[in-house]
C-alpha cells in the first residue's frame, strides 16, 4: 500500500467515525471551538480558508447565505447583534462607510435604470461619450504619463501608530483615542512618528501637508483594538526596532568595514523582474583583525582630523576598491560604544599611548618664519 492510499484510507475512516459516532463528533466540535478561541494563528487560518472557500465554492456560498438569512429572520438576539455591529462598523470604518454609500447609490441607479426608459437611454449616451473621451485621452502619451505620475506621486508614507509599518494613505485611518480602551491604547500605540510643530520649527515646516502631521492606524490594528485585543503585529509584543545609536549611524562605509569583526562577501545579481537585487551563491564571512585599526591607525588630539584610506582587494594590486576619508575620532567613539554594549567587542583594546599632539608655535616663531 502506497503512502497516498494509506492517507486516503485514514481520512475516509476518520470521516466515517465522525458521522457515525456521536461522542467522537461532540469531542471534535468542542476541541475545534476551544482551539479557535485560544489559538490566534489557527483562528486566522480558519478565517482565511473560509473566505477563500466562500469566493471559490458557489454551492458553499449559497448555503451560507441561505443559513444567514434564515438565522437573521428567526434568531432575535443574532439580528440585534448584527444590526448593532453594522452601526458601529459604519461609524468607525471610513472604507466600509464609503463602500456602503456607493452600494446604495448603485442599487438606486440600477432600479431606476431597469424601470425608467428615458433614464436608461440617457445613461447609455453618457457611458458612450465617456468611453470615447477616455479612448482619446489614452491615445495622447502626455496624458498617460500625467496619470502615471499622479498615481505614484505618493508612496507608503503613513506610519501605523501600533505596528509601526509604512502604508499608503488609503490603507490607514486617523487614530482616535476615544474609539479604543484607554489601557490598551496607551500600551500599544506611540506618537513617535507624529510631528507637532513647536517654536523650533521654521516658518515653512518641512512636514507641513504630509502624513507626519497626523496619527494614523492601519485597519488590521484598528479592528483588533476595537475588540479590546492587542494586535499581533504591535511593537509592544517585543517587535520594536531601536534607533541606531549616533556613534554607529554617522560612520561611512569604509569606517564600518574597519571596525567590523567579519566582512561578508557575496555575489549580488539583478533579478529577472522588478529590478531588485538578489544574492546568488554562498556568502563568505572573512574575519577582520581589529588590532590593525586600534593600534596602527594614527590619532590626534584634534577631533577634526581626517585620513585618506584606500581599501584594496589585494595588497599587490595597484588599484583600489574604495577610497574615502576616515575620522579616527569617530572610529574610537564607535569602538568604545561597542565595547560597552556588545559582548563580542569586550576584548578589543584601544592603544591610547599613540596620540600625536599638534605642536603649537609661539608668535615670535611665526614672525621669524
Amino acid at each position: 500500500m502506497t503512502d497516498g492510499e494509506f492517507r486516503a484510507r485514514k481520512i475516509d475512516t476518520g470521516k466515517r467515525k465522525y458521522w457515525e459516532n456521536e461522542e467522537i463528533r461532540s469531542k471534535k466540535i468542542y476541541s475545534g471551538i476551544k482551539k479557535y478561541e485560544e489559538n490566534e494563528i489557527y483562528r486566522d487560518n480558519m478565517i482565511h480558508a473560509g473566505i477563500q472557500k466562500y469566493q471559490e465554492d458557489e454551492n458553499y456560498r449559497d448555503t451560507l447565505i441561505d443559513y444567514g438569512i434564515h438565522k437573521y429572520q428567526e434568531d432575535e438576539d443574532y439580528r440585534k447583534a448584527l444590526i448593532q455591529s453594522g452601526i458601529e462598523k459604519y461609524k468607525d470604518d471610513n472604507e466600509y462607510r464609503e463602500k456602503l454609500k456607493q452600494a446604495s447609490i448603485h442599487k438606486y441607479e440600477a432600479d431606476k435604470y431597469a424601470n425608467d426608459d428615458a433614464h436608461r437611454i440617457k445613461i447609455k449616451q453618457q457611458t458612450s461619450v465617456r468611453r470615447e473621451s477616455l479612448q482619446e485621452e489614452n491615445k495622447q502619451i502626455s496624458e498617460v504619463i500625467r496619470k502615471f505620475k499622479d498615481e505614484v506621486k505618493k508612496g507608503p508614507e503613513c506610519v501605523c501608530a501600533c505596528c509601526l509599518r509604512l502604508f499608503f494613505e488609503k490603507q490607514v485611518q486617523i487614530c482616535k483615542k476615544d474609539s479604543y480602551d484607554n489601557s490598551i491604547f496607551d500600551s500599544v500605540t506611540t506618537n513617535k512618528y507624529e510631528h507637532k510643530c513647536t517654536d523650533d520649527c521654521k516658518t515653512n515646516c518641512a512636514f507641513e501637508g504630509t502624513c507626519r502631521t497626523s496619527l494614523w492606524i492601519c485597519y488590521t490594528c484598528h479592528r483588533k483594538m476595537l475588540k479590546g485585543k492587542i494586535p499581533a503585529d504591535s511593537f509592544s509584543n517585543s517587535l520594536l526596532l531601536e534607533d541606531v545609536p549616533v556613534e554607529l549611524k554617522r560612520l561611512n562605509s569604509i569606517e564600518q568595514q574597519l571596525i567590523a569583526q567579519n566582512i561578508p562577501f557575496m555575489k549580488i545579481m539583478a533579478l529577472p523582474k522588478g529590478g531588485q537585487k538578489g544574492v546568488h551563491g554562498p556568502v563568505v564571512c572573512v574575519p577582520s583583525d581589529l588590532k590593525k585599526v586600534t593600534s596602527i591607525l594614527p590619532r590626534s588630539e584634534d577631533e577634526s582630523l581626517l585620513l585618506k584610506v584606500k581599501l584594496k582587494r589585494k595588497l599587490n594590486y595597484k588599484g583600489y576598491d574604495k577610497y574615502q576619508f576616515v575620522r579616527p575620532n569617530h572610529l574610537e567613539q564607535a569602538l568604545l560604544y561597542l565595547k560597552d554594549q556588545n559582548i563580542w567587542y569586550k576584548d578589543v583594546t584601544i592603544n591610547n599611548e599613540w596620540i600625536n599632539p599638534i605642536p603649537e608655535l609661539d608668535d615670535n616663531q611665526v614672525v621669524n618664519e
